[in-house]
């Protein structure tokens, strides 16, 4: 009998190469990111190496601004039937508490205090929906994973930079060129 696959090697197949920003794009990506409703976002992600559905999982009961710390607990997950879910982390060991670089602490208490305001404001909208997360739409919603890579891409575009994934870990080590006082710390 003939098999012509017998000789045919398998092997599994090498994860794509990943670059990340350097560290005058990340510079670059943030200056130009600074008038934008998600900016905080993109400063929390660049400078601590959060994940995508962790940064969209944060909810303001998470945040000890006093303290400088949030509680990673959950991450934000599109479902099959393109709805979206709270989960718990993959792991035990995914469940931290950081420490917040102080340009972030600052950027998440300017962007509470907005909130505030913007709930003072509009108590009277039904169009609000308090979610309690951190990063919402402007209707007060999570925000779709797919639609923060689309923005992600945009902006990167916008401000002149190469597309790349939008993936917290690999970035982080830009950022220590960056703001070498803003060293990611996790504590336990």
């Amino acid at each position: 009998m003939l098999r012509p696959a017998r000789n045919v090697r398998t092997g599994t197949p090498r994860p794509r190469r990943f670059e990340p920003l350097t560290a005058d794009e990340a510079r670059q990506l943030l200056t130009y990111a600074g008038g934008h409703r998600l900016h905080a976002l993109f400063e929390l992600a660049l400078h601590t190496g959060l994940r995508k559905g962790e940064l969209l999982g944060l909810r303001w009961e998470d945040l000890d601004l006093d303290a400088g710390t949030a509680a990673i607990r959950r991450t934000l997950q599109r479902t099959a039937v393109g709805g979206l879910t709270t989960l718990p982390t993959k792991t035990r060991a995914s469940e931290r508490r950081i420490a917040l670089p102080t340009w972030c602490l600052w950027c998440l208490q300017s962007l509470k205090l907005h909130r505030e305001q913007q709930h003072e404001r509009e108590a009277t909208n039904t169009a609000w929906q308090h979610s309690g997360h951190v990063f919402t739409t402007v209707q007060g919603t999570p925000i779709d994973p797919t639609n923060l890579t689309r923005t992600f891409t945009t902006l990167l575009r916008r401000a002149g930079l190469r597309r790349i994934r939008f993936h917290g870990p690999s970035t982080a080590n830009t950022m220590r060129w960056i703001s070498p006082g803003c060293r990611v710390r996790h504590e336990s």
